[in-house]
């Protein structure tokens, strides 16, 4: 982060590692910051953090994924609304949603 932002205007910062050992398939987490926290370079806010790593083998899996978070993160009133959710159960639920309309 310090030396390129993952931070994208819509308020979703993606740190992202490729050609991990040891795993078999993308790994992700999320955090959610409903006041936001700025980007330690460029001075962006973020409402969502998804740390993903992908596996050695498969750089393709990586770039589908980047391309999914691309299509469900792509407004920032999306990225606001995930942040705002109270529980885990309410996030998933929220983003099983706006997958299924880009389907």
């Amino acid at each position: 982060e310090r030396l390129h932002s993952t931070v994208l205007d819509t308020g979703i910062a993606i740190p992202h590692g490729a050609s991990v050992e040891g795993i078999t398939d993308v790994q992700a987490v999320m955090g959610l910051f409903p006041e936001g926290i700025v980007s330690a370079s460029g001075g962006k806010k973020a409402y969502a953090v998804l740390l993903f790593l992908s596996p050695l083998v498969g750089r393709s899996l990586h770039m589908k994924f980047l391309q999914r978070i691309a299509r469900v993160f792509g407004d920032p009133t999306t990225v606001r609304e995930i942040a705002a959710g109270k529980t885990g159960d309410e996030v998933h639920e929220r983003l099983g949603a706006i997958e299924s309309q880009l389907r």
